[in-house]
């Protein structure tokens, strides 16, 4: 399963851009029936927006998920918003859960359950409880969802959840196992990431992919290149602390 990465960077067709313009463009715009597309029903962008969603909701994962609910529907459809809808309950019930496994039946309760996302988390957990390999778990994830677009949510979803139950709590080998699956790396990895992350907290993370960092971190987003991490850690538990204003 090859893996390209960002899906707005190489499709030039992300979805963000013309869903910021509509929402600021007016106050009181209607709801366009939207087609379904990749993009509009891909897991990318989206996923990466939920994982502050459960950063600022620790332990509530259904605040959380509907905090994605209200992003995820300027730009996305469906298995779109469900994606980043679960994404975000996902790492909100990291907090209050231990093993991955825990977490992952916490979220299936803040997703749509006759979805087909919630028909593919339940099958990547029910592989792992057969106790197969990793190998035997890729094999069965592309024979199944391999037919679907490389940024669509539900395939990226049945990595995300094979990784995290297959990487038995380390943070390399989870991160490294989510590349390898391919398809759209860096929004995979960056959720994967963001729950073992909070599973091992702060202590459990290796030293070798923290101190190169030097505590900062590189942005496209306007005026937050080079910005330090513990700075941008703090900005996220104020707003988890003070609420979202």
């Amino acid at each position: 399963m090859p893996g390209r990465g960002c899906c707005c960077c190489h499709s030039g067709r992300s979805t963000r851009p013309s869903g910021w313009r509509t929402a600021t463009s007016s106050t009181d715009w209607p709801r366009p029936r939207r087609r379904p597309t990749a993009t509009r029903t891909g897991s990318g962008s989206a996923r990466r927006s939920a994982a502050t969603s459960g950063w600022v909701h620790p332990g509530a994962p259904r605040a959380a998920a509907l905090l994605a609910y209200q992003d995820a529907c300027l730009s996305h459809t469906e298995n779109g918003i469900y994606g980043e809808m679960w994404a975000a309950a996902l790492v909100a019930s990291a907090f209050t859960a231990s093993p991955a496994r825990e977490a992952l039946e916490s979220s299936l309760e803040h997703v749509p359950p006759r979805s087909r996302l919630a028909d593919v988390i339940r099958d990547v957990m029910n592989q792992h409880s057969l106790r197969g390999t990793w190998e035997d778990a890729l094999v069965h994830i592309q024979e199944r969802y391999g037919h679907y677009s490389w940024v669509h949510t539900l395939n990226n979803a049945a990595l995300v959840v094979a990784a995290l139950l297959w990487g038995e709590g380390d943070y390399a080998r989870t991160v490294g196992l989510t590349v390898q699956g391919g398809w759209d790396t860096d929004s995979n990895a960056a959720t994967t990431g963001s729950v073992a992350d909070v599973l091992l907290g702060t202590s459990g993370l290796p030293a070798r992919f923290i101190d190169p960092l030097h505590d900062h971190t590189r942005s496209a987003l306007f005026g937050f290149d080079n910005s330090r991490i513990s700075d941008l850690a703090a900005r996220t538990i104020r707003l988890a602390v003070d609420g979202l204003r």
